[in-house]
């Protein structure tokens, strides 16, 4: 069985959303997960990982590689609401206290074509 990944795309977006403390304690380690339990008890974020989003295609797909585990893997998450438009050029960033992950700004491939032809 195939595992799961995505697409090979260029031009994509990246951010990492960890828990806080493992962002402010400086504790970021790809397959080790320094989190002490005690911080856990009450987690606000879902899934934690390496968000990634968009690129020079038509996907709009949001992937997360789970990371702070011996084997990383991909996931693909369900999302509330409408996804964004295909894009790349944009930006994508971690707001921690708010818990969200907000893309904006960009252009969608097919902008790119009209202006070529």
């Amino acid at each position: 069985m195939p595992k799961l990944r995505p697409d090979v795309v260029s031009h994509h977006k990246s951010c990492i959303v960890m828990h806080p403390y493992m962002l402010n304690k400086h504790n970021l380690d790809l397959y080790k997960c320094h989190i002490p339990s005690k911080k856990l008890e009450n987690p606000t974020i879902k899934e934690m990982g390496v968000y990634i989003f968009g690129g020079n295609s038509q996907w709009n797909d949001i992937w997360i590689l789970k990371v702070g585990i011996p084997q990383p893997y991909w996931i693909k998450p369900k999302i509330k609401g409408k996804p964004p438009a295909p894009r790349y050029g944009h930006s994508m960033h971690f707001v921690e206290f708010m818990n969200w992950v907000i893309i904006f700004g960009g252009r969608t491939p097919s902008e790119t074509e009209d202006l070529i032809n």
